[in-house]
């Protein structure tokens, strides 16, 4: 079963920037976060992050054929069109699915299979891991 209910999380994560941050949206962020959040720590792990990105791809990929072709990517969402839509942001929002989409995309082949999207998200996953813990330690200095 298609489980959409966990799969805003990659696009909250990726697409936030694009929205002016409001209530509406805090609440949509801090809802999805809690749902991937599985053991309620606070904190996602790598584990919790691979369970999600497997939901993602099954909800993404219409067909079952095993892998997200760009249209299925694009088509796909959970809200998110409409508050782009309402924001005035639309054209950007669809531009920063495209970037993620590509950029994902690692053998250019215009899909995404499994070991594609495991690998783009674990990468993103450390990264923003790194981020997170580098603006830790900028704020802890910050008050040293």
């Amino acid at each position: 079963m298609k489980n959409i209910g966990l799969t805003c999380v990659a696009l909250c994560l990726l697409t936030a920037p694009a929205f002016a941050l409001d209530r509406e949206l805090e609440e949509l962020n801090r809802t999805v976060f809690q749902s991937v959040d599985l053991n309620r720590n606070g904190v996602l792990s790598l584990r919790e992050v691979d369970l999600f990105r497997q939901d993602v791809m099954i909800s993404q990929d219409y067909d079952d054929d095993g892998v997200v072709t760009a249209e299925e990517h694009l088509e796909w969402d959970m809200g998110w069109n409409h508050l782009a839509e309402t924001r005035g942001v639309a054209d950007l929002y669809r531009q920063a699915r495209q970037r993620v989409f590509d950029a994902w995309d690692t053998n250019h082949d215009g899909v995404l299979d499994k070991e594609e999207q495991t690998l783009s998200q674990s990468r993103d996953f450390y990264t923003a891991l790194i981020t997170a813990t580098c603006l830790s330690i900028s704020r802890h200095l910050n008050r040293t």
